[in-house]
């Protein structure tokens, strides 16, 4: 019904403006214009105008890519100008032929002039806001909403709770926001459930680790995502788009770095590059011109003729994130890309992410048996026997999972007693475990003497990990 009545609004607007045209053009033409009257007309024109204008130079949607920002300026303008015309000359002839007095027209003038830009002004800065805020262009907003969004934009033009409607856009925002949403995923093999009703979601930009002991669903659920497995049940979205209906548009979102290294031995690091470019339909020029970027990023350009059989170990490494990067995705999964490496070369490799991270816009989608490396995450999942065992901020798991130790030095253990909690002796000193920074500060205060040489560490992700699952991650129980 709403759908109706807009449809019917719109039709009735465009009928409208034919006819204040047409209106306006015959006034004009009976009365000849005269001066008096044609710069009043030209005056209220200019004003009119300029209130409409205003904003839009002040707020100029970032997505708005049809138009530059000047060619969008200067047709809104010109549109509000040959409109105005119109409903200057309806309001001259109404006033004018039913009333005969110059302040009646000027009023008529006025009412109608302040009920257009009302009307056109303020749904059309509500519906600039809201494709901004959605990150989208107006051109898509209007093919994305739905009745349910339209109610809301309808209440937003006739009044209601500002506070409300700010958190229904932040709620699209939020949804937004999601590059990688899993829904209630499920996918078995006979007997064995290796991913049981799995939802999580990935915010674009964020480097997020996806954690396991083998066996724990991470490489099913990475080949589901990738559309290289076909899943029981349940929905895996990449941008909003389900990969079931949208299929290769999906998967050129993603870029994956395996475990094991898919290069080809035998050729030469552009070789491979390029064989791999043209799958992509890369070629000539804009090969060319890829390969310069990635070589600035990632830094491979005194081997790009050498074989890949002849490099070692941390420069595969960056030529099979560089053969993920050619299509310019905007996830890069990453499948333990350390590793084997030494400490010297997974520093580096994590450089190189942490460049491109800033450099590419990228969101990383990791899997790593390192703990340090998932302690840098922004948010982490952490999966069991194909469900999830514990999910959140590193800080978040760490303060619900595991205590914080405090080491004292220079105490006896007689001193050490009078704490009245449990102690474990260390070499020099003697171990404690708080709950918390705010606990070990309690502690501190009430027996200051003992602690003149002391050191507070919060629990690691190992023990998360340990905590989460009952297992250490590489090992069991």
């Amino acid at each position: 019904m709403f759908e109706k009545v807009k449809n019917l609004a719109n039709i009735f607007s465009k009928i409208t403006v034919c006819v204040l045209f047409a209106s306006a053009i015959y006034i004009s033409a009976l009365w000849g214009l005269d001066a008096q009257i044609s710069v009043r007309i030209l005056w209220q024109i200019i004003i009119v105008s300029a209130v409409c204008a205003v904003p839009i130079l002040m707020y100029p949607t970032k997505n708005e890519k049809e138009l530059s920002k000047k060619g969008m300026i200067v047709r809104q303008i010109i549109y509000f100008v040959y409109v105005n015309i119109a409903v200057l000359g309806l309001g001259r002839a109404f006033g004018w032929f039913y009333f005969e007095k110059p302040e009646t027209v000027a009023f008529m003038e006025g009412l109608i002039i302040g009920v257009y830009v009302i009307v056109n002004l303020v749904g059309y800065m509500n519906d600039r806001i809201a494709a901004d805020s959605m990150n989208r262009k107006l051109s898509e907003l209007r093919k994305i909403k739905g009745e349910k969004f339209e109610r809301k934009t309808f209440k937003l033009l006739i009044g209601g709770s500002t506070a409300s409607n700010a958190c229904s856009m932040q709620g699209y925002k939020k949804m937004e926001n999601n590059i990688i949403k899993i829904s209630h995923l499920h996918k078995s093999f006979g007997e064995v459930k290796a991913v049981n009703d799995l939802s999580f979601q990935v915010k674009k930009g964020e480097l997020f680790a996806f954690l396991g002991v083998n066996g724990a669903g991470k490489s099913t659920t990475i080949s589901i995502i990738c559309g290289q497995l076909k899943k029981d049940s349940g929905t895996v979205q990449i941008n909003e788009n389900d990969i079931e209906k949208t299929g290769k548009k999906a998967g050129r979102t993603l870029g994956v770095v395996f475990q094991d290294s898919v290069l080809d031995k035998p050729l030469t690091v552009r070789e491979n590059l390029k064989s791999r470019a043209a799958l992509y339909g890369i070629a000539g020029k804009a090969f060319e011109e890829r390969l310069k970027e990635l070589v600035n990023i990632l830094d491979f350009g005194d081997y790009l003729n050498r074989p890949v059989g002849k490099l070692s170990g941390g420069q595969r490494r960056r030529i099979d994130i560089a053969r993920a990067l050619l299509h310019r995705p905007e996830v890069l999964i990453l499948d333990e890309p350390t590793t084997g490496l030494d400490p010297q070369t997974r520093l580096l490799i994590w450089n190189v992410i942490d460049k491109l991270r800033t450099d590419e816009k990228l969101t990383v989608f990791l899997t790593t048996h390192y703990m340090e490396e998932a302690a840098n995450a922004d948010y982490v999942v952490i999966l069991d026997k194909g469900s999830i065992a514990a999910e959140g901020t590193p800080f978040e798991l760490k303060n619900k999972y595991v205590q914080d130790t405090m080491s004292i030095y220079g105490v006896t253990e007689a001193q050490i007693k009078t704490l009245g909690i449990e102690y474990e002796e260390i070499r020099d000193g003697y171990r404690v475990r708080v709950k918390n920074t705010s606990e070990a500060t309690e502690l501190i205060v009430a027996h200051q003497e003992l602690f003149h040489d002391y050191e507070v560490t919060k629990g690691g992700m190992d023990d998360v990990f340990l905590a989460a699952t009952g297992k250490r991650l590489g090992g069991e129980n």
